[in-house]
């Protein structure tokens, strides 16, 4: 029985560190500060029209927490119109590489396929193709296309993509 209490004792003085250890990590701040509407407050959203609606926040809902889980729950309705564009933009993006690759699925340990994604340089204030091989960056959407910048400058827009690849 004392080694159970003394157990306890030692469990609470982690928890205690470890609380005091997040206070201190930048990450734990962030994700702190990351909004997320309180209960029955208003939040926006996109729908599957690709209109932005609007809803209370109900945490004993499937309708709210899906929202809140996948990142579609926003505090004002440009917020939301915002990432409708970046979603649009990404697509848009996509479908472009897709049919630039030919359908054909990248080999990422083929030293002889290139890929090619798209940076925007902040010093230089411009678009870049980067050439990679071997490496896939999380997120990225490559094409095995050398032109893949120029064809999706034409297709997308300059400002569009810039938007898009600064995160805007």
């Amino acid at each position: 029985m004392e080694e159970v209490e003394e157990l306890k004792k030692e469990i609470e003085k982690l928890k205690m560190e470890l609380a005091e250890y997040k206070k201190d990590d930048p990450v734990e701040n962030l994700i702190k500060k990351a909004w997320k509407p309180k209960q029955y407050e208003q939040y926006f959203f996109i729908t599957d029209s690709d209109t932005i609606s609007f809803a209370t926040y109900d945490c004993t809902t499937r309708f709210s927490n899906g929202h809140y889980r996948l990142g579609n729950c926003f505090k004002t309705e440009n917020d939301a119109r915002l990432v409708s564009n970046h979603l649009e933009t990404r697509a848009k993006l996509q479908r472009l590489a897709d049919v630039l690759n030919g359908g054909n699925i990248t080999y990422w340990l083929d030293d002889n396929v290139r890929t090619y994604s798209l940076v925007y340089n902040h010093l230089d204030k411009e678009i870049q193709q980067v050439e990679n091989v071997y490496k896939q960056h999380q997120g990225t959407i490559n094409s095995t296309c050398s032109n893949f910048k120029d064809i999706a400058i034409k297709e997308i827009g300059k400002n569009r993509l810039e938007e898009y690849l600064k995160g805007e």
